[in-house]
């Protein structure tokens, strides 16, 4: 289980709060889709806490990976039926920060609100 603090500046920006990541700030910020997913999970706020688990924890969203990018950007894109359970079915590209934190891009990961 890990806990992942997210803010979102001024212009609208989301950004993992992540001061051990070696590279620059811009990687850390959150873009097509995740954005919107992170928007969604805030419900307003311009800070949010998610709780993001490997194994699935009852109560929580389910994200499942569709497609590792071989771009220059890397990432990979997971799809996001349902948040809160409300259905949104989309996709989101999900940086390489979480083959930092995990050392891969998880087939699956289990996402909730955890500033609530």
């Amino acid at each position: 289980m890990k806990i992942l603090d997210f803010e979102k500046t001024a212009e609208g920006r989301w950004y993992v709060v992540l001061p051990e990541w070696p590279g620059e700030k811009s990687d850390l910020e959150m873009v097509w889709g995740a954005d919107m997913m992170l928007d969604l999970y805030a419900q307003g706020s311009n800070k949010l806490t998610l709780s993001i688990s490997e194994t699935e924890v009852p109560g929580y969203d389910k994200i499942q990976l569709v497609e590792i990018c071989s771009t220059v950007e890397g990432g990979a894109y997971y799809k996001i039926d349902k948040i809160n359970n409300i259905d949104y079915n989309f996709k989101a590209w999900i940086c390489d920060v979480t083959k930092f934190l995990y050392g891969e891009f998880p087939p699956v990961l289990f996402l909730q609100n955890a500033t609530l």
